[in-house]
């Protein structure tokens, strides 16, 4: 299911994103956070090419002796495949290539789902959609909040953290875009930097304030995501549950 694009309070209304769609009428974001070389340069691209973006967290995990090495659950697996043909299918036609984070959880998340939606595009690993990659902050910032929204780990001073990935995560976004045309890019990543990226994605497009703050304060769910139209609108990408 692709729906509004609103913080999980309740049940969310349901609100399809055509791919083709003009802007939305409500108020674009205009701020200095989205006035950046690589903002302009992706949202121009992501224009051109009438491209969208979805991002997609990666199932639920069990435990192991390094994050890296962390494996999908039973529940996990289930999530991803219930994902696939929750929404998968109405984010087609999907780019050639899927961007993916190397950690396994990742690599099997996207897989599952593609499955599930019958979709076979190549899997790209991006060392950089490795939470891993802006450590010690990250993790540090991990311990002090968990699994929260991004807003709350902005307003707890680890803004500059988020962004730094947000920036690597764009850059492989927009080298991807490229190839890319009249479809949706899937990128699948991790938690709380999930958001992050999307947040750049959707500045660089010019989203809504209502847009930008749903992000901001939506806490991402195993296997679920945001989708960020061409036009800048944004929804969040769920199986369905209120």
């Amino acid at each position: 299911m692709i729906s509004a694009m609103t913080p999980r309070r309740g049940a969310l209304a349901a609100l399809l994103a055509l791919r083709h769609a003009t802007p939305s009428s409500g108020a674009r974001l205009q701020s200095s956070c989205a006035s950046t070389p690589l903002h302009q340069r992706l949202g121009s691209a992501l224009r051109e090419q009438r491209t969208d973006v979805a991002f997609l967290r990666h199932g639920n995990t069990g435990k192991a002796a390094s994050d890296m090495d962390r494996q999908l659950t039973q529940l996990g697996r289930e999530q991803a495949r219930e994902s696939g043909a929750a929404f998968g299918r109405e984010l087609q036609p999907l780019a050639p290539t899927a961007l993916s984070s190397p950690a396994p959880r990742c690599n099997e998340t996207l897989r599952l789902f593609l499955d599930a939606a019958g979709a076979a595009p190549e899997v790209r690993f991006v060392a950089e959609l490795y939470d891993g990659t802006i450590q010690p902050g990250g993790s540090a910032a991990f311990a002090e909040l968990g699994y929260a929204p991004l807003r709350d780990y902005h307003a707890a001073g680890h803004r500059e953290t988020f962004e730094a990935y947000a920036v690597s995560a764009a850059e492989a976004i927009e080298a991807a875009v490229r190839e890319s045309r009249d479809d949706t890019l899937l990128v699948c990543a991790h938690a709380v930097y999930i958001p992050s990226a999307a947040l750049f994605v959707a500045e660089a497009l010019g989203a809504s304030r209502a847009g930008v703050d749903a992000i901001l304060d939506c806490n991402t769910q195993e296997a679920e995501g945001y989708l960020i139209t061409h036009a800048g609108d944004v929804s969040l990408l769920t199986r369905g549950r209120p």
